[in-house]
């Protein structure tokens, strides 16, 4: 009766090792799994916040590109302005010396002022995407870490349920 108890007992093991290898098996299945799709996630993710942060940092520059050509023309008009204002004065009768000179003098100051307002505020626009392109990119990056930690849980997991 001993070695029927006995050869039970070892054939059970068997059965249970073979269950185990199985178990092992399809779990070091699931761990490279779970890891491939961490890796391919973080490399997309990284991809996306690459692409999103030149996007910004181009949109940033066409931005102050945009608002200098604006103050330039804004300038332009001013001097324009001044000039025939100072041509008026001149063709009526009016010396050029005073009165006209104050005004044309004051065309220019607005023109000035309107076209550093102009710059000023596509800087300020433009330090807004480059903020959102900075933040992007720390996306991008916090993405790829995760994924590492997350890889290295999944195998560290997996490792101990196989054998521990």
């Amino acid at each position: 009766m001993d070695e029927q108890l006995m050869r039970e007992y070892l054939a059970q093991r068997k059965k249970d090792a073979a269950s185990k290898k199985i178990a092992n098996r399809f779990t070091a299945t699931a761990a490279v799994a779970s890891i491939t799709g961490d890796i391919i996630s973080s490399a997309q993710s990284w991809k996306t916040a690459k692409s999103n942060y030149k996007n910004l940092r181009q949109s940033a520059d066409i931005v102050r590109q945009e608002s200098r050509e604006e103050a330039a023309r804004i300038r332009l008009e001013a001097d324009k302005f001044a000039k025939n204002q100072m041509m008026d004065f001149i063709s009526s009768g009016v010396t050029g010396e005073g009165t006209p000179t104050l005004l044309t003098k004051e065309t220019y100051a607005l023109g000035e002022k309107e076209a550093a307002s102009v710059i000023a505020a596509g800087e300020r626009q433009a330090l807004e995407l480059d903020r959102a392109a900075k933040q992007a990119k720390s996306q991008g990056k916090a993405a790829i870490i995760s994924s590492v930690f997350s890889s290295v849980e999944t195998g560290a997991t997996a490792g101990a349920k196989m054998f521990g």
